[in-house]
């Protein structure tokens, strides 16, 4: 809970109107709200910054300090000519992105209205994403239940081999206990064994 509050606190910061995060920008250097000062290349105003829709090299980057506002004239996008001759569909996109007069702000993608909100940072920030679709199979019921132990200690390491008890601190000469001629690890047990290899045939 405590990331999506500082997220939800950092995007306050940067796009809120409040005298206190006024008074933030101001004394960190924070300031990314006056109008007209969306960066044309860096900033994400066109969906993706266009120095990633180009294929720019980082080594540019600081070369690339012009503003949209630069190529604006008369209420009309002024697109450079090697973004329409080279990249017609960016150009398209350029082209077709509304102008306004209006103070230019930071929007939240992926949100309504374009503000962060705390439902939208729990998304953001959830660390649980859905497992993935082995696990049904692994964990289900026709599956007797030391062998679907077996599958997951797999999956994270976890099979006392002799080379992980080794890294645990246990002192124990290794020996494959099946063909007597390997170290016992879990890629040897489960791979390279010829009686696992036989077996896995």
């Amino acid at each position: 809970m405590n990331k999506i509050a500082l997220l939800k606190l950092a995007w306050d910061m940067m796009s809120s109107n409040d005298k206190w995060a006024i008074f933030y920008r101001r004394i960190f250097g924070c300031n990314k709200d006056p109008p007209n000062k969306i960066q044309f290349w860096k900033d994400n105003w066109l969906g993706e910054p266009l120095v990633d829709c180009l294929g720019i090299s980082d080594d540019l980057l600081s070369a690339l300090s012009t503003l949209c506002s630069d190529f604006i004239l008369d209420s009309r996008w002024m697109i450079p000519t090697f973004i329409s001759n080279l990249f017609p569909e960016v150009s398209r996109r350029i082209a077709s992105t509304g102008i306004s007069s209006n103070m230019d702000k930071l929007i939240w993608l992926n949100s309504e209205n374009g503000i962060l909100d705390l439902r939208n940072a729990y998304i953001k920030v959830d660390s649980n994403p859905p497992g993935p679709s082995w696990c049904k199979l692994i964990w289900a019921n026709f599956i007797p239940p030391s062998q679907y132990f077996l599958v997951w200690r797999l999956f994270h390491n976890k099979v006392p081999s002799d080379d992980n008890l080794q890294q645990k601190g246990c002192s124990l000469a290794s020996m494959c206990s099946l063909c007597r001629s390997s170290i016992e690890s879990f890629e040897h047990l489960f791979l390279s064994c010829p009686f696992a290899t036989y077996h896995w045939c």
